[in-house]
């Protein structure tokens, strides 16, 4: 579930979209955003052969997740994403602000920071944060079809 929609003018303003506003920015070329939300999706892209995912797709699966570091925080952050950015880095909010962060864009940012802790900690919500250790996948059989384990 995604927060509402923003969309950044001709004039470089970001304004809060209704639905249809937004459909037709987009069908217009336009540039949309959505902001950081309190909660989270957990997306899975399964990458593989395409007759070995075609039958993963009839089976019932299982995963496990685990993680570390849960509890409540302010982030150093709060900001918007634009949409294309989202869909294109399968929506992993950390790599494109990280990626912003380090090499900056002018007209159409991927992320900005509408709020920044500490200067703006009133703007900034806590939220429910945890790092993700370990995800497993496996079939009705309990076999391990796959896994992710972090690189750090």
């Amino acid at each position: 579930m995604l927060n509402h929609p923003w969309y950044l003018t001709k004039d470089g303003q970001v304004r809060r979209a209704t639905d249809l506003e937004a459909k037709l920015v987009e069908r217009n070329n336009g540039v949309i955003y959505y902001s950081e939300s309190h909660h989270s999706n957990l997306v899975l892209v399964f990458r593989g052969e395409f007759k070995t995912l075609r039958k993963l797709s009839s089976v019932k699966l299982t995963a496990s997740i685990e993680c570390r570091s849960l509890g409540f925080r302010k982030p150093s952050s709060w900001g918007l994403f634009k949409k294309a950015s989202l869909e294109w880095q399968d929506w992993d909010t950390e790599s494109i602000a990280e990626a912003t962060r380090l090499f900056p864009q002018v007209d159409e940012p991927d992320y900005f920071e509408t709020a920044i802790m500490p200067f703006d900690e009133q703007n900034v919500p806590e939220v429910l944060t945890a790092v993700l250790a370990k995800l497993t996948i496996r079939d009705e059989q309990g076999v391990l079809v796959g896994k992710y384990l972090p690189k750090n």
